[in-house]
Protein backbone atom coordinates (compact mmCIF):
# COMPACT_ATOMS: atom_id res chain seq x y z
CA UNK A 1 0.00 0.00 0.00
CA UNK A 2 2.62 2.24 0.54
CA UNK A 3 3.83 2.18 -3.32
CA UNK A 4 0.16 3.56 -4.14
CA UNK A 5 0.18 7.37 -4.74
CA UNK A 6 -3.12 9.19 -5.48
CA UNK A 7 -3.17 12.37 -7.49
CA UNK A 8 -5.69 14.10 -5.71
CA UNK A 9 -5.52 17.44 -7.91
CA UNK A 10 -6.83 15.27 -10.93
CA UNK A 11 -10.10 14.15 -8.01
CA UNK A 12 -10.64 17.83 -7.05
CA UNK A 13 -9.11 20.12 -9.47
CA UNK A 14 -6.44 23.11 -9.09
CA UNK A 15 -5.96 25.41 -5.86
CA UNK A 16 -8.80 22.62 -4.04
CA UNK A 17 -7.86 22.92 -0.65
CA UNK A 18 -8.58 19.79 0.20
CA UNK A 19 -6.91 18.04 -2.91
CA UNK A 20 -3.99 20.26 -1.17
CA UNK A 21 -4.51 18.50 2.58
CA UNK A 22 -5.08 15.25 1.26
CA UNK A 23 -1.82 15.21 -0.74
CA UNK A 24 0.14 16.15 1.94
CA UNK A 25 -0.58 12.96 3.37
CA UNK A 26 0.62 9.51 2.95
CA UNK A 27 -1.58 6.32 2.63
CA UNK A 28 -0.17 5.65 5.90
CA UNK A 29 -0.67 8.35 7.51
CA UNK A 30 -4.08 7.96 6.52
CA UNK A 31 -4.12 5.19 7.95
CA UNK A 32 -3.25 5.24 10.86
CA UNK A 33 -5.60 8.26 11.80
CA UNK A 34 -8.19 5.85 10.59
CA UNK A 35 -7.38 3.18 13.38
CA UNK A 36 -5.80 5.33 16.11
CA UNK A 37 -9.01 5.24 18.25
CA UNK A 38 -9.41 1.08 17.95
CA UNK A 39 -5.57 1.30 18.91
CA UNK A 40 -6.14 3.66 21.91
CA UNK A 41 -9.15 1.57 22.84
CA UNK A 42 -7.01 -1.52 22.68
CA UNK A 43 -3.96 -0.23 24.74
CA UNK A 44 -7.09 0.03 27.45
CA UNK A 45 -8.31 -3.17 27.23
CA UNK A 46 -4.73 -4.83 27.48
CA UNK A 47 -4.11 -2.36 30.24
CA UNK A 48 -7.07 -3.74 32.03
CA UNK A 49 -6.26 -7.21 31.71
CA UNK A 50 -2.88 -6.41 33.41
CA UNK A 51 -4.40 -5.29 36.09
CA UNK A 52 -6.68 -8.04 36.54
CA UNK A 53 -4.86 -10.87 36.05
CA UNK A 54 -2.52 -8.53 38.83
CA UNK A 55 -5.20 -9.47 41.00
CA UNK A 56 -6.00 -12.61 40.35
CA UNK A 57 -2.14 -13.06 41.56
CA UNK A 58 -3.01 -10.96 44.98
CA UNK A 59 -6.37 -12.69 45.46
CA UNK A 60 -4.75 -16.17 45.46
CA UNK A 61 -1.78 -15.24 47.18
CA UNK A 62 -3.91 -14.19 50.02
CA UNK A 63 -6.00 -16.74 49.67
CA UNK A 64 -3.17 -19.06 50.38
CA UNK A 65 -2.00 -16.48 53.42
CA UNK A 66 -5.74 -17.42 54.81
CA UNK A 67 -5.30 -21.51 54.52
CA UNK A 68 -1.69 -21.19 56.53
CA UNK A 69 -3.30 -18.65 59.03
CA UNK A 70 -6.28 -21.27 59.83
CA UNK A 71 -3.99 -24.34 59.94
CA UNK A 72 -2.00 -21.88 62.32
CA UNK A 73 -5.20 -21.43 64.60
CA UNK A 74 -6.02 -25.37 64.18
CA UNK A 75 -2.39 -26.59 65.58
CA UNK A 76 -2.58 -23.51 68.59
CA UNK A 77 -6.07 -24.55 69.54
CA UNK A 78 -4.54 -28.57 69.63
CA UNK A 79 -2.02 -27.97 71.03
CA UNK A 80 -2.02 -29.53 74.96
CA UNK A 81 1.24 -27.33 75.84
CA UNK A 82 -0.63 -23.78 75.42
CA UNK A 83 -3.92 -24.77 76.74
CA UNK A 84 -5.53 -22.81 79.36
CA UNK A 85 -5.92 -23.93 82.91
CA UNK A 86 -8.14 -21.53 85.09
CA UNK A 87 -8.11 -21.78 89.56
CA UNK A 88 -12.14 -22.15 90.74
CA UNK A 89 -11.95 -20.95 94.41
CA UNK A 90 -15.10 -23.04 95.96
CA UNK A 91 -15.31 -19.28 97.63
CA UNK A 92 -13.75 -15.66 96.34
CA UNK A 93 -14.66 -14.79 100.04
CA UNK A 94 -12.18 -17.06 101.78
CA UNK A 95 -9.76 -16.85 99.13
CA UNK A 96 -8.65 -16.78 95.21
CA UNK A 97 -6.34 -18.59 93.03
CA UNK A 98 -4.97 -18.13 89.74
CA UNK A 99 -2.70 -20.69 87.67
CA UNK A 100 -0.97 -20.92 84.10
CA UNK A 101 -0.44 -23.30 81.73
CA UNK A 102 1.93 -25.87 83.25
CA UNK A 103 -0.12 -26.09 86.61
CA UNK A 104 -0.85 -29.69 87.49
CA UNK A 105 -5.32 -30.26 87.18
CA UNK A 106 -6.85 -31.94 90.19
CA UNK A 107 -8.91 -30.69 93.34
CA UNK A 108 -6.86 -29.80 96.43
CA UNK A 109 -8.21 -28.63 99.64
CA UNK A 110 -6.58 -25.58 101.54
CA UNK A 111 -7.66 -24.77 105.60
CA UNK A 112 -6.51 -21.28 106.48
CA UNK A 113 -5.57 -21.56 109.92
CA UNK A 114 -3.93 -17.88 110.66
CA UNK A 115 -3.88 -15.15 108.17
CA UNK A 116 -1.01 -12.29 108.43
CA UNK A 117 -1.24 -9.55 110.34
CA UNK A 118 1.11 -6.59 111.06
CA UNK A 119 2.02 -5.11 114.10
CA UNK A 120 -0.47 -2.30 115.82
CA UNK A 121 0.76 -0.23 118.99
CA UNK A 122 -0.57 2.33 120.79
CA UNK A 123 -3.22 2.53 123.93
CA UNK A 124 -5.13 5.28 125.09
CA UNK A 125 -3.33 5.33 129.10
CA UNK A 126 -0.61 7.13 128.42
CA UNK A 127 1.61 8.89 130.99
CA UNK A 128 0.54 12.31 129.74
CA UNK A 129 -2.51 13.55 129.49
CA UNK A 130 -2.77 14.50 125.45
CA UNK A 131 -5.54 17.42 124.73
CA UNK A 132 -4.01 19.10 122.12
CA UNK A 133 -2.14 17.45 119.21
CA UNK A 134 -0.25 20.53 118.25
CA UNK A 135 0.71 21.51 121.46
CA UNK A 136 4.31 21.05 123.12
CA UNK A 137 4.91 18.08 125.00
CA UNK A 138 7.15 18.92 127.27
CA UNK A 139 9.12 15.65 126.77
CA UNK A 140 12.87 15.92 128.12
CA UNK A 141 15.45 15.39 125.83
CA UNK A 142 15.45 11.93 123.99
CA UNK A 143 15.87 9.58 120.93
CA UNK A 144 12.61 7.85 120.28
CA UNK A 145 14.07 5.17 118.40
CA UNK A 146 12.45 1.85 116.99
CA UNK A 147 12.98 -1.10 114.22
CA UNK A 148 10.87 -2.97 112.02
CA UNK A 149 11.89 -4.89 108.88
CA UNK A 150 15.44 -4.35 108.91
CA UNK A 151 14.53 -0.83 109.40
CA UNK A 152 16.13 1.27 111.93
CA UNK A 153 14.51 4.71 113.35
CA UNK A 154 16.10 7.25 115.46
CA UNK A 155 13.98 10.41 115.78
CA UNK A 156 15.14 13.47 118.43
CA UNK A 157 12.48 15.03 120.69
CA UNK A 158 12.59 17.97 122.58
CA UNK A 159 10.05 20.16 125.17
CA UNK A 160 8.98 21.46 121.98
CA UNK A 161 7.90 18.80 120.21
CA UNK A 162 4.18 18.05 119.50
CA UNK A 163 2.51 14.95 119.20
CA UNK A 164 1.56 16.53 115.38
CA UNK A 165 5.55 16.39 114.46
CA UNK A 166 6.26 13.30 116.01
CA UNK A 167 3.90 11.27 113.93
CA UNK A 168 4.58 13.49 110.82
CA UNK A 169 8.48 12.60 111.78
CA UNK A 170 7.25 8.94 111.86
CA UNK A 171 6.07 8.89 108.59
CA UNK A 172 8.93 10.67 106.98
CA UNK A 173 11.19 8.05 108.09
CA UNK A 174 11.23 5.60 105.49
CA UNK A 175 10.24 2.77 108.12
CA UNK A 176 7.59 0.58 107.24
CA UNK A 177 5.09 1.75 109.34
CA UNK A 178 2.32 4.78 109.76
CA UNK A 179 1.84 7.09 112.76
CA UNK A 180 -1.51 8.34 113.66
CA UNK A 181 -2.75 10.99 116.52
CA UNK A 182 -5.57 8.90 117.72
CA UNK A 183 -8.17 10.26 119.72
CA UNK A 184 -9.92 8.72 122.61
CA UNK A 185 -12.78 10.99 124.31
CA UNK A 186 -11.25 14.77 124.24
CA UNK A 187 -7.52 13.13 124.39
CA UNK A 188 -4.91 12.31 121.91
CA UNK A 189 -2.26 8.86 122.02
CA UNK A 190 -0.02 8.21 119.42
CA UNK A 191 -0.68 4.70 117.86
CA UNK A 192 1.67 3.26 115.16
CA UNK A 193 0.63 0.39 112.11
CA UNK A 194 3.02 -1.80 111.04
CA UNK A 195 2.71 -1.69 106.63
CA UNK A 196 4.46 -4.69 106.71
CA UNK A 197 3.01 -8.67 107.87
CA UNK A 198 4.62 -10.98 110.33
CA UNK A 199 7.07 -8.41 111.05
CA UNK A 200 7.80 -7.39 115.04
CA UNK A 201 8.50 -3.35 116.52
CA UNK A 202 10.94 -3.47 118.25
CA UNK A 203 11.70 -0.25 120.77
CA UNK A 204 15.35 0.01 121.40
CA UNK A 205 15.37 3.53 122.86
CA UNK A 206 13.11 6.51 123.99
CA UNK A 207 11.21 4.31 126.66
CA UNK A 208 9.78 7.45 128.72
CA UNK A 209 8.85 9.70 125.81
CA UNK A 210 7.29 6.42 124.20
CA UNK A 211 5.83 5.89 127.58
CA UNK A 212 4.29 9.51 127.41
CA UNK A 213 2.27 9.27 124.45
CA UNK A 214 0.90 5.91 124.95
CA UNK A 215 3.11 3.51 123.08
CA UNK A 216 4.56 1.91 125.97
CA UNK A 217 3.49 1.77 129.45
CA UNK A 218 5.98 1.76 132.60
CA UNK A 219 6.07 -1.16 134.80
CA UNK A 220 8.01 -2.46 138.06
CA UNK A 221 9.95 -4.35 135.84
CA UNK A 222 10.40 -2.36 133.22
CA UNK A 223 8.07 -1.12 130.14
CA UNK A 224 5.77 -3.04 128.40
CA UNK A 225 4.26 -2.78 124.68
CA UNK A 226 1.16 -1.79 124.72
CA UNK A 227 0.01 -3.89 121.60
CA UNK A 228 -3.12 -3.97 120.10
CA UNK A 229 -2.41 -6.18 117.46
CA UNK A 230 1.19 -8.49 117.15
CA UNK A 231 2.74 -9.31 113.98
CA UNK A 232 1.91 -12.94 112.89
CA UNK A 233 2.28 -15.61 109.78
CA UNK A 234 0.27 -16.72 107.37
CA UNK A 235 -0.49 -20.60 108.20
CA UNK A 236 -2.42 -22.98 106.46
CA UNK A 237 -3.05 -26.64 106.59
CA UNK A 238 -1.83 -28.81 102.97
CA UNK A 239 -1.64 -32.18 102.45
CA UNK A 240 -1.23 -32.80 106.08
CA UNK A 241 1.55 -30.59 106.17
CA UNK A 242 1.69 -27.17 108.27
CA UNK A 243 2.54 -24.27 105.91
CA UNK A 244 3.41 -20.62 107.07
CA UNK A 245 4.20 -17.28 104.76
CA UNK A 246 5.43 -13.56 105.91
CA UNK A 247 1.80 -12.70 104.18
CA UNK A 248 -1.09 -14.06 102.55
CA UNK A 249 -0.27 -14.54 99.21
CA UNK A 250 1.06 -18.52 99.06
CA UNK A 251 3.12 -19.28 95.79
CA UNK A 252 4.92 -23.04 96.97
CA UNK A 253 1.79 -24.60 98.29
CA UNK A 254 1.08 -25.89 94.49
CA UNK A 255 3.08 -26.18 91.34
CA UNK A 256 2.62 -22.36 89.33
CA UNK A 257 -0.44 -21.80 91.13
CA UNK A 258 -0.88 -18.53 93.56
CA UNK A 259 -3.06 -18.52 96.70
CA UNK A 260 -4.62 -15.48 97.86
CA UNK A 261 -5.54 -16.34 101.49
CA UNK A 262 -8.47 -14.03 102.84
CA UNK A 263 -10.33 -15.80 105.77
CA UNK A 264 -10.45 -19.02 107.60
CA UNK A 265 -11.02 -22.12 106.00
CA UNK A 266 -11.02 -22.46 102.00
CA UNK A 267 -10.75 -24.92 99.39
CA UNK A 268 -10.00 -24.36 95.42
CA UNK A 269 -10.43 -26.43 92.15
CA UNK A 270 -7.72 -26.52 89.11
Amino acid sequence: MSGIAVNWTAVYGTNNVAAQMLSDLSLNEMESMAIEPLTQQLNTLEQQLTALQNNSAAWTTLQGDAAAFQSGLNSLGSSTALQAMEAVSSNTAVATAAADGNAPPGTYAIDVSQLATSEIDGYASTAMTITDPTAALGLAATTVAFSIGGVSVSIAVTSTTTLDQLVTDINQSGAPVQAQAAQSGSDYYLKLYGTVTDQAISYTGGSAALASVGILTSTSSGYTVNSVQVAEPAVVQFQGATVQNTTNLFTNLIPDVTVLANMMRGRWRI
